[in-house]
């Protein structure tokens, strides 16, 4: 996750980083949540890389199957 991840901030105190598309999507897909179906489409919508950022996805075939509904 560190490695997909893209810098934000970096202060001497304080470095930020923000988490990839694709991981907020499996975090949405592992909470479940009614709200995250939408948020997922809409992650789907923007094209995520999923294939190969994450090999979660082509490895985990719940996670694959939910993919695949959401992109038709």
């Amino acid at each position: 996750m560190q490695e997909r991840s893209e810098p934000f901030l970096d202060t001497d105190r304080l470095t930020v980083q923000l988490v990839s598309n694709e991981d907020i999507f499996l975090f949405k897909t592992i909470a479940g949540r009614d709200d995250d179906i939408e948020d997922m489409n809409m992650l789907v919508q923007t094209g995520l890389d999923y294939l190969s950022r994450c090999g979660i996805f082509d490895r985990d075939p719940v996670i694959s199957n939910i993919v695949k509904r959401l992109i038709g």
